[in-house]
């Protein structure tokens, strides 16, 4: 179809940021978020039309096309071409962050209250760093997008966070970037050692593969561990996680969302297209660490839940038990649990999203993210105790809610995996479901503690609490429910939660093709 261009994907949030930083849109707080608003409707629906289109038989990339300038490729001599196109698992991915960065700019009309136009044209800009990423067709434009998510996410942190949100911008730009160094340098001894095998020089993905055949499995391994290590940070995987927790608790709720929701997605891409589809022996090789680092995601981060007080710091940190299942799938190396690892991360991103925006909405009201301090605010927030129930219990993985579907299919997966030996994979099993326990545990305890119990103000608009440590902490309690635009946010992710539940091969059909393929080469 004409009408569909990949470039016009990527490349169009970028250029509407463009137009709300001109000189000649209009500096008014209500146009420019109501501008912006629109587009990333329109952006998604525009998105959707990919995957009406898309043909889920197709074994190679869809909607190809290449970026040239003044009709010559880009850097041609050194082989490095901007293309971009799609496949299953990549246009799942461009859906999910289409889908979270619409509702990231609905939900900033109650959160956002000073420099309208730079917040915006960033969250945009940042889009586009995200699709370029899920789209990119060779290493060093991948490396690219890669890159160019820090500067805005820097700036949406520091400018909209907390108090000490700046320190923890710097801290999340530093870890990551050191962490890209690594990254780069796996690329280039890539490059130029593929470049010494076949003569050609390129950075196509898929004309780069290395086989035991021709390269040492240990050389194989310097430049997988490399390449893992950037993507560690930002899934994260513990003990990679400093940075991006705090990131995600000191950045307004809008932002938590997208870095929590699309940050993680993003990582684990990394390690199917180039970990997976890049290194086949040493992923089989090296799978049974990647099901550890996933088991430790899962307990350890469930563990730190348990022991916040902050509301907002246990949803962070309950993001990383979800993406530790997506971990545990890929390590399994069997078709339910790969394909319940890509389902995982596309379900997590709508769930700790959702998270983040019931904390955000009571934050805002109570000006306090202390659990001690809250309490029954079912009684005077009933419609956000309503729809906070649909995804906690898509967190906790209820029957019929999607968040079921994907922790089932990766403990599926992983129980069906024929690593050796078996006593290792019943032991990770039996471990995650610990996990599912403990899972459970916080999620019910956060929500009982935020909706239930008696009001602690007895409806009076404010009241004096104290913490565990005998502080004194002011409660102020909301007048009214909430928004109209926050209902919509939450609605949205609630019905997603439960449609997928219901339907789930609604999205695993998309990357169904995809994942067979990547799972036949990991078996050459």
């Amino acid at each position: 179809m004409n009408i569909l261009s990949i470039l016009a994907l990527i490349f169009s949030p970028a250029i509407a940021a463009l137009l709300i930083l001109s000189p000649v849109f209009p500096n008014n707080e209500i146009k420019i978020r109501r501008f912006a608003k629109t587009f990333g409707i329109l952006h998604f629906i525009y998105s959707m039309l990919f995957l009406l289109f898309f043909n889920p038989t197709n074994f190679g990339w869809s909607y190809q096309k290449e970026l040239t300038f003044l009709n010559t490729s880009w850097l041609k001599t050194l082989g490095v071409t901007a293309t971009f196109g799609m496949d299953g698992i990549s246009l799942v991915f461009v859906l999910l962050t289409s889908f979270l960065i619409m509702i990231a700019l609905v939900a900033s009309k109650s959160m956002i209250r000073t420099k309208h136009r730079i917040y915006y044209s960033l969250v945009l800009v940042l889009e586009t760093a995200f699709l370029g990423v899920f789209c990119a067709k060779d290493i060093f434009l991948f490396l690219l997008f890669w890159e160019l998510q820090l500067i805005p996410i820097y700036f949406l942190v520091s400018q909209w966070g907390d108090k000490t949100s700046s320190y923890s911008a710097m801290k999340y730009v530093v870890y990551t970037f050191v962490a890209s160094m690594f990254m780069f340098l796996g690329m280039l001894v890539l490059y130029f050692y593929s470049f010494s095998i076949s003569g050609v020089l390129t950075g196509d993905i898929e004309s780069l593969s290395m086989s035991e055949s021709v390269f040492a499995l240990w050389f194989q391994a310097f430049i997988f561990f490399c390449l893992l290590l950037g993507f560690a940070v930002k899934i994260p995987i513990i003990p990679f996680h400093t940075a991006v927790a705090k990131a995600q608790v000191e950045a307004v709720t809008p932002v938590s969302m997208l870095m929590a929701g699309v940050l993680p997605v993003i990582g684990e891409y990394g390690i199917i297209r180039f970990n997976m589809g890049l290194f086949p022996e040493v992923f089989n090789y090296f799978a049974p660490i990647l099901i550890i680092f996933g088991v430790v995601n899962i307990i350890y981060g469930a563990c730190l839940a348990l022991a916040q007080t902050d509301i907002k710091k246990i949803t962070a940190y309950a993001g990383f038990v979800q993406t530790g299942f997506a971990l545990i799938g890929l390590g399994a190396l069997t078709e339910l649990g790969f394909n319940g690892a890509v389902f995982q991360l596309v379900i997590a991103g709508l769930i700790i999203s959702g998270l983040f925006m019931v904390t955000g909405v009571v934050y805002l009201r109570t000006k306090t993210r202390e659990v001690s301090a809250l309490g029954g605010l079912s009684q005077v927030m009933p419609i956000c105790m309503c729809l906070g129930f649909i995804i906690c219990f898509g967190a906790v993985g209820v029957p019929f809610t999607a968040g079921f579907i994907a922790k089932f299919m990766n403990l599926s997966g992983l129980i069906l995996s024929d690593i050796e030996p078996q006593k290792f994979i019943v032991s990770m099993a039996v471990v995650s479901a610990i996990g599912l326990v403990l899972n459970a545990c916080y999620i019910l305890y956060l929500f009982h503690k935020t909706f239930f119990g008696s009001v602690l103000s007895q409806f009076k608009a404010e009241s004096v609490q104290y913490d565990e440590d005998g502080n004194e902490i002011t409660v102020v309690y909301p007048k009214r429910g909430i928004t109209k635009s926050e209902i919509i946010v939450l609605s949205l992710l609630g019905i997603a939660i439960i449609l997928f539940g219901i339907f789930p091969n609604a999205l695993l059909d998309i990357f169904q093709v995809t994942s067979d393929v990547i799972l036949d080469f990991m078996k050459v």
